[in-house]
């Protein structure tokens, strides 16, 4: 997956929620209009905090990297870490911003260790408000079904599956290339956009903010001053425009005010990074058993790698035993002809 697209997606969710919590449950047009972070009079935290959306999107990230893996159960667990500790909250040691869905799942779970939680009837956001990470999981690993298992956890809802699917398909497209233009345009006034935390409300407000604006920025502005349930709206746009204008398109005046906004992107980082060892590293083992090649233009064109992954799977190999640099004092080519200056032993033993 590219890594742009993807790490957009988390940057996005988490921008979202921030800028958008100061004017939640607010009429659509009875609220200031915010264009940067404010501080947030809900709650009372000051400017850059981010909610249960981005508290969630990290727990999730977080159990991967110290699981090395998914883990549906630890996802779950981290969850009550959050709920009962304020772990990975921005308000140090309290969660808050949480549904009555989420506290009613995560307490059945620390009570009966249930991985399926909610009523058909519950509805709400708050899968799709936390959708990336468990996106790129599912996507990364080929495992589908985690998107409805991390989904089921808290919104055990036919409807808010149904909806994951259609945001996975969303995100599919725009990861591919493509602009979906699902959802409500151009044809539906402002004054007709739901603005509401039920599931298909919120995904429809984000894709209307999409199709109706060009750039990240001016559809995040569209889409949080929405009002109402104005922070998932924002985490949900987040992700699919992420998705499709990448990381760099996000103003990094807006990443730089997030509250510890560097430990957020190292987590991020670490996530991205846990996640293709997990999904790409093996196929690159697989490639130098079958090829007894190892450089990294071989692994780039072979594996359909992008420069800078190829140069990340070279790292990893070294630091992981699998090769070993050796002495070169001649030129050497590789099949296109092109030299470099780095010889690799490989540790046949390690394999």
């Amino acid at each position: 997956m590219e890594r742009d697209k993807v790490k957009g997606m988390l940057w996005g969710l988490i921008v979202g929620d921030a800028l958008g919590s100061p004017i939640q449950f607010t009429d659509k047009d009875n609220h200031p209009w915010i264009t940067e972070m404010e501080y947030c009079p809900v709650f009372d935290v000051p400017a850059g905090y981010w909610t249960d959306d981005g508290s969630m999107a990290m727990c999730i990230m977080d159990s991967f990297v110290r699981k090395s893996g998914y883990d549906i159960n630890d996802v779950a667990e981290t969850f009550v870490r959050w709920l009962k500790e304020g772990y990975l909250s921005s308000i140090e040691g309290r969660a808050f911003d949480i549904g009555n869905a989420t506290f009613a799942s995560l307490s059945k779970f620390s009570e009966t260790g249930s991985l399926v939680n909610g009523e058909e009837s519950s509805q709400g956001n708050g899968s799709i408000m936390r959708f990336a990470p468990s996106y790129i999981v599912s996507r990364s690993l080929n495992r589908p079904e985690i998107v409805r298992e991390v989904s089921d956890v808290t919104h055990a809802s036919n409807r808010v599956r149904e909806t994951c699917d259609v945001l996975a398909l969303i995100l599919d497209l725009h990861m591919a290339g493509g602009r979906s233009c699902y959802g409500p345009g151009a044809e539906t006034p402002r004054e007709k956009v739901p603005n509401y935390g039920w599931c298909v409300d919120s995904l429809n407000a984000a894709m209307w903010a999409f199709n109706t604006t060009n750039t990240f920025e001016e559809g995040m502005i569209a889409a949080v001053n929405l009002g109402g349930d104005s922070d998932s709206i924002g985490a949900i746009y987040g992700q699919i425009a992420g998705a499709y204008y990448g990381f760099d398109a996000i103003p990094e005046r807006w990443i730089k005010a997030v509250k510890t906004w560097k430990d957020i992107d190292a987590l991020i980082e670490k996530f991205l990074d846990a996640v293709e060892r997990k999904s790409v590293f093996p196929k690159v083992l697989d490639l130098i058993r079958q090829t007894k090649k190892v450089y990294c233009s071989h692994i780039q064109r072979e594996l359909g790698l992008g420069y800078n992954q190829a140069s990340r799977m070279m790292d990893w190999l070294k630091e992981e035993g699998y090769v070993s640099l050796v002495e070169n004092d001649k030129e050497v080519l590789d099949e296109e002809g092109r030299s470099f200056t780095d010889a690799y032993k490989i540790n046949w033993a390690k394999f």
